[in-house]
């Protein structure tokens, strides 16, 4: 059985490391997409840098554009977590979504743009507690495996797919005050 846990509930969780200060609307998109993952800045960290109105991220030697905060703490989040993962023997990342089924949970998997936010949102919107959207950290050495789920910016991709259900548009609706960039 695998034990799930969202991120600000892992007691064990290193800051993320950034080089230098990055600007508040980054700050704000790292709490709301990882909350309870603290962030700190040093010289190893992970290096951010403005670009017009966007930013650049580097992870692993690899740069990536961002066109906007949400898109940029996606890269700062994929850098974290893969620091994370090497840094803690035993565990893999799994890039994978969950939802709460009984006293399991329903693990969904798939490449990026496959539709894990899709098959969230119309979980949550079934009611389901959605756990995670993007990845999921495994931990193999615990007794029973643990899992930490996040979700990461960007979300669900508007427009929304015509075969999403009423009660699934709903609940994109209302996630989508306080987004920028297409990410519900």
């Amino acid at each position: 059985m695998l034990s799930l846990h969202p991120a600000a509930a892992a007691p064990d969780f290193a800051p993320i490391v950034l080089r230098a200060r990055p600007p508040a609307p980054l700050l704000d998109a790292l709490a709301l997409a990882a909350p309870g993952w603290p962030v700190a800045v040093a010289a190893g960290g992970i290096p951010v840098a403005p670009l017009g109105t966007g930013f650049r991220v580097i992870d692993a030697g690899t740069v990536h554009r961002a066109e906007d905060a949400w898109e940029a703490a996606h890269w700062v989040l994929n850098a974290a977590i893969a620091a994370y993962a090497e840094a803690v023997a035993g565990t893999v990342v799994l890039h994978a979504g969950a939802a709460l089924a009984g006293p399991g949970a329903l693990v969904f998997a798939g490449e990026s743009h496959a539709g894990k936010s899709a098959i969230a949102l119309h979980l949550a919107a079934a009611g389901r507690t959605l756990l995670g959207d993007d990845r999921l950290l495994v931990a193999t050495r615990a007794r029973h495996p643990l899992a930490t789920a996040l979700g990461l910016a960007r979300k669900v991709r508007t427009p929304l797919p015509a075969d999403f259900s009423p009660a699934a548009r709903r609940l994109a609706a209302a996630a989508r005050a306080g987004h920028a960039g297409g990410a519900d």
